[in-house]
């Protein structure tokens, strides 16, 4: 090669100048940031307009640029507190910030076609006139070549995107079964993150936040960047995440496969799913933070009872009755299966249970009521979601 040829690239690797893949993300930053008013689904369609013409760009400089987005970055572990005034989320204080996974950076490429090195990584995007951020581990062996089941896992009031990432120990099973996992930042003030989730919570209530559009802008975001597969895009969220996964099934049962609430039941006024929705539901019977009967700290919250019919109502289920799904020790798992477009509603109801999620890797929060260890609540999510990809 001549030197003339090799005396632009040298300039690049030297001085650090941009890259021209670096245009893909700006283009998906771009979008996010249009999304003011909770346009969410025209992110996700003028993103997917954009993709094929990037993706070039972006293949082109894989050699030469460091790290096109998504860099490897430690999550943000200073917000943990409480939910409510009683006490913290589950395993809150007591689960570490996880550690991310050391990869070398890697160009990311748009869509399908490219691998992304394995690991949990952060990245932010402009929506609403603010910076938000996101965490997504992608799993061991992920090569970019074939469609990928996406889960959103929410954090609890007061919470963080790492405090979930350690909660719920999603990243170890991705890595088994090749799944990304995707940890949304809620608005954030001195207290910690927040989500607008209908009646509650904290200053994303307070500020109306569009956490709806948000969400659909983290995935309009990911689809630019990785393999994902539309019809495996699934929820689940612990308290105040748990009644933003209930409000994505009521607005946005379009996008979401199947949700799996955990400590958190429908806490808006009104809920008109656009279709027949899987939901598997976890509740603890002593949860003094939000009450199996419904009500509590965050006020609005509906029962246990109350959302479990409206979600079987709603799926037009044939059984007179739940039938029994899974018992051991203080675990009862009762649901609907005979229910339209082959939906599932199953709700697990742990005795005595506190305000926790079942056999939390990190443990239970000593403050906040028994934890439950005759049920892996991240394994059942996961297998939950993968026996219901969108109809």
């Amino acid at each position: 090669m001549r030197i003339a040829n090799i005396l632009p690239i040298l300039l690049v690797v030297l001085l650090g100048l941009p890259a021209c893949g670096d245009k893909s993300l700006d283009a998906a930053d771009d979008a996010a940031a249009a999304d003011d008013d909770g346009q969410g689904d025209a992110a996700l369609a003028d993103l997917a307009d954009d993709a094929t013409p990037l993706a070039e760009d972006a293949t082109a400089v894989a050699d030469v640029a460091p790290d096109a987005g998504l860099p490897d970055v430690a999550p943000d572990d200073a917000a943990a507190g409480t939910d409510g005034a009683a006490g913290t989320d589950a395993a809150a204080d007591a689960a570490p910030d996880s550690a991310v996974d050391a990869a070398p950076d890697v160009a990311v490429p748009l869509g399908c076609g490219g691998a992304v090195a394995p690991g949990t990584k952060a990245t932010t995007i402009g929506f609403g006139g603010k910076t938000r951020s996101y965490l997504v581990h992608v799993p061991k062996g992920y090569s970019g070549s074939k469609p990928t089941a996406v889960v959103f896992a929410l954090h609890g009031l007061s919470d963080s995107a790492g405090k979930m990432e350690s909660m719920t120990g999603f990243d170890s099973l991705a890595d088994k079964e090749g799944f990304l996992v995707v940890y949304p930042e809620g608005l954030t003030d001195f207290t910690g993150g927040s989500w607008n989730a209908g009646n509650c919570c904290g200053a994303a209530k307070s500020a109306s936040s569009d956490d709806v559009g948000f969400i659909l802008s983290v995935l309009a975001d990911l689809n630019a960047h990785f393999c994902t597969d539309p019809k495996r895009v699934f929820a689940t969220g612990f308290s105040n995440g748990a009644y933003m996964a209930q409000r994505l099934a009521c607005e946005k049962a379009d996008v979401f496969a199947a949700i799996a609430p955990v400590s958190g039941e429908i806490n808006m006024k009104t809920c008109t799913p656009s279709r027949a929705i899987s939901v598997l539901e976890f509740h603890g019977t002593s949860d003094a933070v939000v009450p199996y009967g419904g009500g509590g700290m965050t006020g609005g919250a509906w029962s246990v009872d109350e959302t479990f019919g409206f979600w079987r109502d709603n799926a037009i289920c044939a059984e007179p009755k739940a039938a029994a799904m899974y018992k051991k020790g203080d675990t009862t798992c009762t649901g609907f299966s005979l229910c339209k477009d082959g939906a599932v509603v199953e709700l697990c109801s742990i005795d005595k249970g506190g305000h926790q999620w079942p056999s939390s890797p990190a443990g239970a929060n000593p403050f906040l009521g028994k934890m439950s260890t005759d049920i892996d609540a991240t394994a059942a999510i996961w297998q939950f979601f993968l026996d219901h990809p969108m109809p």
